[in-house]
C-alpha cells in the first residue's frame, strides 16, 4: 500500500492560488480590475472582501 502524503496549509494554499486563477474576469465586475490583478492581489481582495461581509453580519446581529 502506497502511503498518503499528509496535506499541509502550503498544499492548501497553492490548491486554492490555482483555482483563483481559473475565475474568468467576467466574474468581478466593477473597479477591481480583477483581470489585471495577480493571484495574490485577488486572494488579498477576496480575503478583504469576506473579512467586510463578517464585519458586516456581527454588526446587524447586534442591531
Amino acid at each position: 500500500m502506497k502511503k498518503q502524503k499528509k496535506k499541509t496549509k502550503s498544499d492548501d494554499l497553492e490548491h486554492f492560488k490555482k483555482q483563483l486563477e481559473d475565475i474568468p474576469a467576467e466574474e468581478f465586475q466593477g473597479r477591481s480590475d480583477f483581470k489585471k490583478a495577480s493571484p495574490e492581489q485577488r486572494l488579498r481582495w477576496l480575503s478583504q472582501l469576506s473579512k467586510f461581509a463578517y464585519l458586516a453580519r456581527q454588526n446587524s446581529k447586534r442591531e
